[in-house]
């Protein structure tokens, strides 16, 4: 090992040290309904609800900007029971069922509880310097914003190439829909429809796999043909990471790896039965 290394493992170890004893997020409920299309809460996944000190006093500022919604953490257990409860029924659920990868679980679920109930979602290491609903009117049933990052599909439709930003994949780690959303069920159905190709397959890059199939590629295909079709109505687009308001990695995320080793580390693996 190299002394760099060593350097990072040791600086690694105090770290955790101090971020230690790990801190239980209970829900935060708010019970004066908002009159706006998009549901009042917000919708957050892990592995269970405790978290590093930093991590968890970054999620309570996100939390302190936004006292006029819910905020909601659904464990590993909470999003298996969810969809089992919800979804039991559906094609998307087999595909649920199958996955062998978090993220990829996570990905379907964050798009079936905003078709089924409406509302936000954030990954558990991103936030917002403003609140959310400072980000759209009463009247905004979906907001588009944009990565940093190039998508490599060129658009098919002049219509795109009128947005923001035509070229970059649309952001999908902050979420805002009105239940029963169109394009929530396109994209559901549409994943639903490419499942074969990725099933059993073994994929030197699982990472880049679902990103393709559950992740920003399939949620920006999709986009791209429901703004095609559909327009802009009732949608508030904004640009690259909210219009700069969206916070890519809060304080003390990168703790939560401790328990849970990242997934961009997998290499020839499958990521769905």
């Amino acid at each position: 090992m190299s002394l760099k290394n060593i350097a990072s493992s040791i600086k690694f170890v105090i770290r955790e040290i101090t971020e230690k004893p790990l801190r239980q997020l209970e829900d935060q409920t708010n019970t004066n309904i908002k009159d706006q299309k998009i549901s009042p809460i917000v919708y957050q996944t892990w592995s269970d609800k405790y978290f590093g000190r930093t991590h968890f006093n970054s999620l309570k500022k996100f939390r302190s900007l936004n006292p006029d919604l819910s905020f909601k953490i659904y464990t590993d257990q909470d999003v298996d029971t969810y969809m089992e409860s919800n979804w039991k029924k559906n094609d998307i659920y087999e595909i649920f069922k199958n996955s062998l990868i978090g993220p990829l679980k996570t990905d379907i679920f964050r798009y079936c509880i905003l078709y089924d109930r409406g509302g936000y979602y954030f990954d558990i290491s991103r936030g917002c310097k403003i609140p959310l609903n400072k980000l759209h009117n009463q009247d905004t049933s979906m907001i588009i914003s944009y990565e940093d990052t190039e998508c490599y599909i060129p658009p098919k439709d002049q219509k795109i190439f009128k947005l923001k930003r035509p070229f970059n994949h649309f952001l999908q780690w902050g979420l805002a829909f009105e239940k029963n959303h169109k394009f929530l069920e396109l994209l559901l159905n549409e994943i639903t429809n490419n499942y074969n190709f990725y099933k059993g397959k073994v994929f030197a890059n699982p990472k880049l796999a679902i990103l393709n199939f559950t992740g920003p590629g399939m949620y920006t295909h999709v986009m791209r043909n429901y703004l095609t079709k559909y327009g802009l109505n009732g949608v508030k687009e904004l640009d690259v990471k909210f219009d700069g308001q969206g916070i890519f990695k809060i304080r003390g995320s990168q703790f939560r790896y401790h328990k849970i080793k990242s997934y961009t580390y997998l290499k020839n693996a499958k990521i769905c039965n």
